[in-house]
C-alpha cells in the first residue's frame, strides 16, 4: 500500500532518463562492488540470525531441555514481538536523529552486553523472568534490524543498488537459516549448556557492528544518506 503511493527516488529517476542501466546487474555487483556486499550481510546478521536464536532456538530448547510447556514460551514470545513493534519504530526515530549506523552499533553492543543476563533469565523457566529476557533479546536486535534499510541502499552505486540490496539481505537471511540448526549443535556437544547460543548471539551482534563501522567508508562515495 505505501510502495503503490511512492515516486522513484531521483536518482533512479535520472539513471532511467539517461538509460545507463546495467544489463548484467549481478554480474557487475559481483565484480565490482563484492566488498559493499559482504559489509552488507554482515550489517544484517544480528536482525537476522540473532532472530532465529532468540526465537525458534529458544522455543526448542526452552520446551526440549527446560522442559517448559510451549505454550508457556510461546506467549513469551508473542509478549517480545509486541517490543518489536516499539523497537522498530524508536530505531526508526533514533536513525533519523543520529545515523542508521549509529543505531546499528549500539544494537550490537548492547546486544553483547545483554546475551548472557539474557539466557540466564531465559534458563530461571519462570514465565515473568523468561518474558523479559526474550523481550530484551529480540527487541535490541530489532533496533539493528530496523536500521539496516538505509545503510544498505547507501552501499551500492544506483546501476546495481536493487541488486546488491536484494543479494545482500537475502544472503544473510539465507545463512541465517542454518542458525537454530548450528545453535543446537554446539548446545548438544556441550551437554544441553546454554552458553553456546549466547556466544553464537555475540559473534553475530560483533558481526552486525563491524559491518555498521565500514558501511560509511564504501557508502559516502554513493550516498549521502546520515551515517
Amino acid at each position: 500500500w505505501l510502495r503503490s503511493r511512492l515516486h522513484e527516488s531521483p536518482v533512479f529517476k535520472d539513471l532511467e532518463e539517461s538509460g545507463d542501466r546495467a544489463k548484467a546487474p549481478l554480474k557487475r555487483l559481483f565484480t565490482t562492488a563484492w566488498s559493499q556486499l559482504l559489509v552488507g550481510v554482515a550489517t544484517v546478521l544480528l536482525g537476522t540470525a540473532g532472530f532465529y536464536i532468540m526465537t525458534t532456538f529458544v522455543t526448542s530448547y526452552g520446551t526440549r531441555v527446560l522442559g517448559m510447556e510451549s505454550q508457556q514460551i510461546l506467549m513469551s514470545m508473542l509478549i517480545g514481538a509486541v517490543f518489536q513493534i516499539v523497537a522498530v519504530l524508536h530505531a526508526g526515530r533514533l536513525g533519523q536523529k543520529y545515523g542508521a549506523t549509529r543505531v546499528i552499533i549500539i544494537a550490537g553492543a548492547l546486544t553483547i552486553l545483554a546475551a548472557f543476563p539474557c539466557f540466564l533469565l531465559i534458563q530461571t523457566t519462570q514465565p515473568l523472568l523468561v518474558t523479559i529476557g526474550v523481550s530484551i533479546g529480540v527487541s535490541l536486535l530489532t533496533y539493528s534490524f530496523a536500521a539496516v534499510g538505509p545503510v544498505l541502499t547507501g552501499l551500492f552505486p544506483t546501476d546495481v543498488r536493487l541488486s546488491g540490496v536484494a543479494v545482500g539481505f537475502n544472503g544473510a537471511n539465507v545463512l541465517s537459516g542454518f542458525t537454530p540448526l548450528v545453535a543446537t549443535a554446539l548446545v548438544t556437544a556441550t551437554g544441553d549448556a546454554w552458553w553456546p547460543a549466547a556466544l553464537l548471539l555475540i559473534f553475530f551482534a560483533a558481526c552486525s557492528i563491524l559491518g555498521g563501522i565500514l558501511a560509511p567508508k564504501f557508502s559516502q562515495q554513493y550516498a549521502g544518506y546520515k551515517h
